[in-house]
């Protein structure tokens, strides 16, 4: 999933970081990416993986919508990727950011706590800092 919102990451997102004095380098040593507007890209992207719609509800990438549908859950954010001590991707923060975001949407969004993610026990980074 890292890697699908790396390739999606727009010039908009990558200016705001630069601005933000974050640079090019640094943004792809901690992997960072965009979650676009589209209601679906990456469960779409993860089912042509074979990725069983279970394991999409339960790693938080995805949410059932009110039809029952898989939807997104990160949508018109700048994702940080969440890394174990080991460096593996364990969850997401979103950043919300882009024309399309919702106003009532809030600034951070990140994923649900799940038997890989515990919130309280990872600290961003620190993979970097070994």
């Amino acid at each position: 999933m890292t890697l699908f919102y790396q390739t999606q990451l727009t010039d908009d997102a990558r200016k705001y970081l630069n601005e933000r004095g974050i640079e090019d380098a640094t943004i792809a040593a901690f992997r960072v990416g965009w979650a676009g507007k589209d209601w679906s890209a990456a469960s779409e992207y993860l089912k042509r993986k074979a990725t069983a719609d279970r394991q999409l509800l339960d790693s938080g990438i995805a949410k059932k919508n009110e039809r029952g549908q898989l939807s997104d859950k990160f949508r018109n954010r700048i994702m940080f990727p969440i890394a174990d001590s080991a460096g593996r991707v364990i969850g997401f923060s979103g950043r919300i950011f882009g024309e399309d975001a919702s106003p009532e949407a809030p600034k951070y969004l990140n994923s649900p706590e799940t038997s890989l993610f515990h919130k309280s026990r990872i600290l961003y980074g620190f993979d970097k800092a070994r």
